[in-house]
């Protein structure tokens, strides 16, 4: 019974020991290999923003892999809301991809990228 109680014990302690996860390297000047083109924009324009005629903007984070494409892409900004701009611009995300090292020759592996778009059709 004492060893069973010393382990729960002692458990914490190896836990509080424990480094804290590292902070994600932001990439803040991509360079983009492969980038979404006029035909893409259209096809992923939010359906009820072309009804109204709405404009709108999003931020999507994305993690960056060894092979310079996106995953995990997830909406941290989006105006207005209500209209799909999100999740239109977490698609389009799927359609970046950067070069797998930065100018100064660093692997983009396991950083993150903010990703502005804005939505305009054009007819205002």
């Amino acid at each position: 019974m004492l060893l069973f109680v010393l382990a729960l014990i002692t458990q914490p302690a190896a836990d509080a020991a424990a480094p804290p996860p590292a902070e994600p390297t932001f990439i803040v000047q991509p360079e983009w290999e492969k980038q979404p083109q006029g035909e893409d924009i259209m096809r992923l324009y939010p359906t009820d923003a072309v009804k109204t005629g709405a404009s709108g903007q999003a931020v999507v984070q994305c993690d960056v892999l060894a092979d310079g494409n996106l995953d995990h892409c997830q909406v941290v900004a989006e105006q207005p809301q209500g209209l799909g701009f999100g999740e239109a611009s977490v698609q389009m995300a799927g359609l970046f991809k950067m070069k797998p090292v930065t100018a100064d020759g660093a692997s983009v592996d396991g950083a993150q990228v903010l990703i502005p778009l804005n939505w305009n059709l054009g007819h205002q």
